[in-house]
């Protein structure tokens, strides 16, 4: 086994195994406390990040429903449930984020990768121009289950 203060630049997985042991044996004076802390910081950073994506991706897709009622179909419904029920599930598993919800900063950067993708599926200029540059959807039009 490699001592758990190895760096996990080449083996990520063995070194959280490692590090696991470590704790688990009480061997502090085997972690890497600061890499421990920097990655349990990336970990808090990565379920923000996955909030806001499903939250761009939500607005993504009621932009287009709004905004391309011609072309609105059942698939873009089922995108707006299932990218709701994975907003609704993420915040029950950390309640934590919640509050972001009600942050207008992480808000407006979710509806600004909103807007980036609208890109992704080619959509034509006349469409994607109209959308505003503020997210038209209050809170309770995007989650209405938060009541």
């Amino acid at each position: 086994n490699m001592p758990a203060t190895t760096a996990p630049t080449t083996d990520f997985h063995q070194w959280t195994l490692d590090t696991a042991q470590a704790l688990a044996e009480r061997r502090f004076e085997d972690v890497d406390w600061e890499l421990v802390i920097e990655e349990l910081r990336g970990l808090a950073a990565s379920e923000r990040n996955e909030l806001k994506s499903h939250l761009a991706q939500l607005m993504y897709h009621m932009l287009k429903i709004q905004y391309q009622p011609e072309r609105h179909g059942r698939s873009w419904d089922l995108s707006v449930r299932n990218h709701r029920e994975e907003v609704l599930d993420l915040i029950e598993r950390q309640p934590s984020l919640k509050p972001l919800l009600r942050n207008k900063r992480f808000m407006s950067r979710a509806y600004g990768e909103a807007l980036g993708e609208s890109g992704k599926e080619n959509l034509p200029d006349s469409v994607a121009t109209r959308f505003p540059d503020v997210c038209p959807f209050t809170l309770a039009v995007l989650l209405p289950e938060l009541g």
